[in-house]
């Protein structure tokens, strides 16, 4: 919002960005109800009376507002998610960032090597793509990732292809950018999980590592300590003693962290394209 202008030095997202269309406040938009119409069905499925006010919404049990609402079953018909208001929520983040409407800082993106492939709810996040896309948007995806769908769509559709896309454009801007991927996985686990799963980076950029990581957790962790620190503190990740991290550009480069420690590459996946292809036909 206007508001928070000015309130920022720089910006950094950790698998956060996605293409994702939200509610709107009055009016339906495909596969996803107005935020009024999703209250008032949540009010009459609460047992409240038709004009029922904020009070008696507020005055409801925790256990009656949550449900059986998870990810699982996000329960459309009566929740909305991130609500486009006018004035907090303005648009979709895509279009607030394709207008130029966010501020110009700089900027740091990225998202882990297997955000949710690896878990064990995979293929039901594999149907929710299947059914967001149009049968041929669909077929041309399986052409990039198999058929069946190799579960690593996952990963790219929810947030390697989005993290690669905020930061094209803001590198486009001229606005100081940088991408990366966490690939890491801390030595006791790597006997049961390949690759990164969702929000394992955390305890890495906060140095909040349990006793017994090992000697090579601990030195994947001050790097990233010392990349993100060095970008609060001068709206650049790079410092002496690490290796460079490119800025956002042609070629889309990239900071990947994996087991061997960090290293710049390019992230220009044709099968991201395919990703992106795909988002684009789906309509709004």
């Amino acid at each position: 919002p206007q508001e928070a202008r000015g309130l920022f030095a720089q910006t950094i997202v950790e698998s956060g960005a996605n293409r994702e269309p939200y509610a709107r406040l009055s009016q339906d938009r495909p596969g996803r109800i107005s935020a009024e119409k999703a209250g008032i069905a949540f009010a009459k499925k609460a047992g409240l009376p038709d004009g029922a006010d904020a009070a008696a919404l507020r005055a409801l049990p925790s256990d009656v507002v949550q449900g059986k609402l998870s990810l699982f079953d996000t329960q459309a018909d009566t929740f909305t998610g991130p609500v486009i208001d006018g004035r907090i929520v303005p648009a979709d983040p895509i279009d607030s960032f394709t207008s130029g409407a966010v501020s110009a800082v700089p900027y740091m993106i990225g998202s882990n090597g297997a955000e949710l492939s690896q878990e064990g709810f995979a293929p039901l996040l594999i149907g929710m793509i299947e059914k967001q896309l149009s049968p041929k948007a669909l077929a041309d995806l399986k052409k990039a990732y198999g058929d069946p769908l190799d579960s690593t769509v996952i990963d790219d559709y929810f947030f390697g292809e989005a993290a690669r896309g905020y930061a094209r454009i803001m590198a486009a801007r001229g606005t100081p950018a940088w991408l990366y991927r966490f690939d890491y996985v801390a030595e006791r686990d790597r006997a049961v999980r390949k690759r990164a799963n969702h929000a394992s980076e955390i305890p890495f950029v906060f140095g909040n590592l349990p006793p017994q990581a090992t000697t090579a957790d601990r030195a994947i962790a001050q790097a990233m300590e010392e990349y993100w620190t060095s970008f609060a503190k001068t709206g650049d990740p790079n410092t002496a003693g690490l290796p460079d991290w490119p800025r956002a550009g042609s070629g889309d480069p990239i900071l990947i962290v994996r087991d061997s420690g960090p290293e710049a590459a390019g992230d220009d996946d044709p099968r991201l394209d395919a990703i992106l292809k795909a988002q684009q036909t789906r309509s709004r």
